[in-house]
């Protein structure tokens, strides 16, 4: 009878040992398991980082092209004697605040469409973006190569 009852104890110990582990964790099982987590983390962390630069530097470009196209726009409107008065300006607060040292450049060409007039804006301070520049064109009658009937 002792033994028998030593036996049914041994059982039940081997069986319960039996159901926690298959119930709960291993140390092997949970190291991979943080390894992983750990290694989803970097990446996802680092793939957030990387869009939100990518997403805050197409913001900026987007503000430097914005303030080259509206200062053509203002120069095509200009008279010749304005135009020519201005070579270089300080851009608006907008492209200072990403681009401290940038400037506006302009320059003024005769071509056989007209008068070109070139906008652009110098970045020095960005080794990937270094110039934003357009062009525009002023219908100049002198300078049209139409031959009337």
């Amino acid at each position: 009878m002792l033994n028998r009852t030593k036996l049914q104890i041994r059982n039940r110990r081997v069986s319960r040992r039996d159901w926690i582990r298959q119930r709960g964790l291993s140390t092997i099982e949970l190291t991979v398991a943080c390894t992983l987590l750990s290694a989803l983390f970097g990446i996802g962390g680092a793939l957030f980082v990387r869009v939100y630069r990518i997403g805050q530097d197409a913001e900026y470009r987007s503000i430097a092209l914005q303030e080259v196209a509206n200062e053509l726009e203002t120069k095509l409107l200009q008279t010749a004697e304005q135009r020519a008065s201005t070579t270089e300006q300080r851009p608006s607060e907008a492209v200072l605040y990403r681009w401290p040292d940038a400037k506006l450049l302009f320059r003024e060409t005769r071509d056989e469409l007209g008068i070109r007039v070139t906008v652009e804006l110098v970045l020095h301070s960005d080794p990937l973006a270094k110039t934003i520049q357009l062009s525009g064109w002023i219908v100049d009658d002198q300078s049209s190569t139409r031959s009337e009937p």
